[in-house]
């Protein structure tokens, strides 16, 4: 009875030996696994962001980040961060630095130190964003960039654009300290975005604000003439001039004058919403050369090009061996 009892009293130590030792090992969180820097990096930034691997037992996180691997010499040491990384600020130029990351779980318990990472700062930091980006629609097919320059180390800025909600895509590099550029061959009557960002020796910075125009519609057609013909002889001083009407032009302009030049007008008229201009008799004189040219305008304002010139002479019918081929108006 003795030696029973010796040995259930063996076995229940044991078991309760057993039992704490396991609860105890099970209660230490699992050690993060570092990501980024990567050990030995070469970082383009004074405020990287250090992060690490976190497991389903971790509840927080501490981290040391020391000028030296043996971390005797501590520049940072952070506790109770609750997500799996740490925006650190304040670092130097080409500097190594040292950092390790432990977890915690609720009951306070914390795991080893995870293993030991470095990442150095380059001497050179990338340049600035530019700012201030705007687009201008100045002539058909063409959109004018103009854009701050918030930096003295670029190299070069890339110029990216996209179309409506597309994609961006590269579309030139341009050299340091320009403020300015013209993008052509456009679509018209289409939408463009674009954004610019600086490049230098450490890298890209940032991205600018992002600036869209719509190009022009296309440009109207210029009226097409039709009487009097080119090169008529017209036996009358009151002439019906016609051209064709377009269904995008809601009114239309000419022009007669005494030179190709068109700076001796004797007709200059506006706002016509017929496809033809009866010219007063007491405008044009017998035995005269005259040219005449018509544009359009649509209902959105926008003006077409001056036709190609034509041009007529008057002679009196009774004086004349030609035919004049126009009606007497």
């Amino acid at each position: 009875m003795a030696v029973l009892l010796i040995i259930t009293l063996i076995v229940s130590a044991f078991n309760v030996a057993f039992t704490g030792a396991a609860q105890a090992s099970e209660s230490i969180p699992s050690t993060p696994v570092s990501l980024s820097p990567a050990n030995g990096a070469t970082v383009y930034t004074l405020t990287p962001r250090i992060q690490w691997q976190a497991s389903a037992d971790n509840e927080t996180f501490s981290i040391q980040m020391a000028a030296d691997y043996r971390f005797s010499k501590l520049i940072l040491e952070q506790k109770d961060i609750t997500d799996p990384y740490y925006d650190v600020t304040g670092l130097n130029r080409n500097t190594a630095y040292y950092w390790r990351v432990s977890a915690q779980n609720s009951a306070g318990i914390s795991s080893a130190w995870s293993s030991m990472s470095y990442f150095r700062t380059t001497s050179s930091l990338p340049p600035n964003q530019p700012e201030n980006l705007t687009a201008v629609v100045v002539l058909p097919g063409q959109i004018v960039l103009n854009w701050e320059d918030k930096s003295d180390n670029e190299i070069k800025f890339k110029i990216e654009r996209k179309t409506g909600s597309g994609d961006y895509f590269l579309v030139t590099a341009l050299r340091s300290n320009v403020v300015s550029y013209i993008d052509t061959n456009l679509i018209s009557d289409t939408t463009y975005s674009y954004r610019i960002r600086a490049y230098g020796i450490a890298g890209d910075s940032a991205y600018s604000n992002e600036a869209s125009a719509t190009t022009l519609p296309p440009p109207l057609a210029a009226p097409i003439l039709s009487e009097p013909v080119s090169n008529a002889i017209v036996s009358t001083l009151t002439l019906r001039m016609q051209w064709h009407e377009s269904p995008e032009m809601t009114r239309y302009g000419i022009q007669i004058a005494t030179d190709n030049d068109f700076a001796n007008l004797i007709v200059s008229e506006t706002n016509l919403t017929s496809s033809y201009y009866d010219v007063p008799s007491d405008a044009l004189t017998w035995k005269s050369l005259y040219f005449w040219r018509v544009r359009g305008q649509s209902g959105s304002g926008m003006i077409s090009d001056w036709s190609q010139p034509w041009y007529f002479t008057t002679f009196p019918e009774s004086s004349s061996a030609f035919s004049c081929g126009c009606a007497r108006r």
